[in-house]
């Protein structure tokens, strides 16, 4: 992936971030049961970036924090790759840039709502029946997961919660190495 770098978005960056997923996923993608979790609070800063391929922002990641099982966890997306730019590994290399970082930071799970066939490469499983539930999700097929800590999925049942406070906490304050 010679001319791509990872970078920590900026707020300058919202613009091209916008474009970005208005592209891939339309101005529909506020109706979808992820983005009721999102609303009012802001992403996990230090989660957050951008790709940039010879200069331009192509790619953005972001996260947000959710409550499951009364523990602060990770809802991933959106991940939005500009359509010339897709299929080359940008996706995956923020995917994987990121998840370093939130397994540093101590989240325990991160979850997503997608296609699992794509993002079985990034080592994410569907959701087994009855585990974990998003509401409002009309879908419970694309729920998926990537556990970040030892153990399995047996330890995370219930129903995903907003995370009402957008309190900075340790996790949002330790990323100075990345």
């Amino acid at each position: 992936m010679q001319n791509f770098q990872i970078l920590k978005q900026e707020k300058n960056n919202f613009t091209a971030v916008e474009f970005i997923c208005d592209c891939v996923f339309g101005k529909q993608r506020f109706q979808k049961s992820s983005y009721l979790f999102r609303q009012d609070i802001e992403p996990v800063e230090s989660l957050c970036y951008v790709g940039v391929y010879k200069g331009k922002i192509v790619a953005t990641i972001r996260y947000w924090e959710i409550i499951l099982n009364h523990k602060i966890e990770l809802l991933l997306g959106p991940i939005a790759v500009l359509p010339p730019y897709q299929n080359q590994g940008f996706a995956r290399a923020l995917v994987e840039h990121t998840i370093e970082i939130a397994t540093y930071m101590e989240y325990n799970i991160v979850l997503l709502v997608g296609d699992i066939d794509y993002y079985r490469r990034c080592n994410f499983q569907k959701v087994p029946d009855g585990y974990i539930e998003l509401p409002g999700e009309t879908n419970p097929e694309r729920l998926c997961y990537r556990l970040l800590c030892n153990g399995t999925i047996q330890g995370f049942k219930g129903k995903i919660k907003k995370y009402e406070h957008n309190l900075c906490h340790k996790k949002q304050n330790i990323m100075s190495d990345f």
